[in-house]
């Protein structure tokens, strides 16, 4: 589908295959995935908030997409929900699975 294309975009984009490197169109494109609901696209780009890539580090939009994927059952999502990377407590609300109180 579309989605999966616009993925494979933003692969291609954030690490330059086929295409110039260029992590803020790979933003561009993982945004358009993920917001159609493609969970694996919804972890990676809260991967490249939680870590800063091409983007200001967020925490706060790193929990949300996080939160996406993992309420698609999306294994590795779930995971950061169970043990939340460090900082994403400031990211996140109380009670949402995310490190909150």
């Amino acid at each position: 589908g579309l989605a999966e294309a616009q993925y494979g975009l933003a692969l291609m984009c954030l690490f330059g295959k086929g295409v110039p490197q260029n992590h803020a169109e790979a933003v561009q494109w993982y945004r358009m995935a993920a917001d159609q609901g493609l969970a694996k696209a919804q972890y990676d780009l809260a991967n490249i908030y939680y870590f800063g890539e091409g983007v200001s580090q967020n925490y706060a939009e790193a929990a949300k997409w996080y939160r996406k994927a993992a309420d698609q059952v999306y294994a590795s999502a779930q995971s950061v929900s169970k043990n939340p990377l460090p900082g994403l407590e400031r990211g996140s609300r109380p009670g949402d699975g995310l490190g909150g109180a």
